[in-house]
């Protein structure tokens, strides 16, 4: 199953996205859920989503695991 996920996984407290991925926290629960054409579409809002952000400082996590 193909995620969104880079192992920088923090949502940002004002508007509640991931910024590595760009999913909100039900998105990235529901996830496994999904189909994949919901997987697929939702992947194409990502990018945008992240510019809206702008410029952001993500944690870095060791051994962390892909959401």
């Amino acid at each position: 199953m193909v995620r969104p996920c880079i192992l920088v996984c923090a949502l940002d407290p004002q508007s509640g996205i991931c910024v590595g991925c760009g999913r909100t926290g039900d998105e990235i629960g529901s996830w496994t859920s999904m189909t994949e054409a919901q997987r697929i579409a939702l992947m194409q809002l990502l990018p945008a989503r992240l510019k809206t952000l702008g410029p952001v400082d993500p944690p870095q996590q060791e051994n962390a695991q892909p959401c």
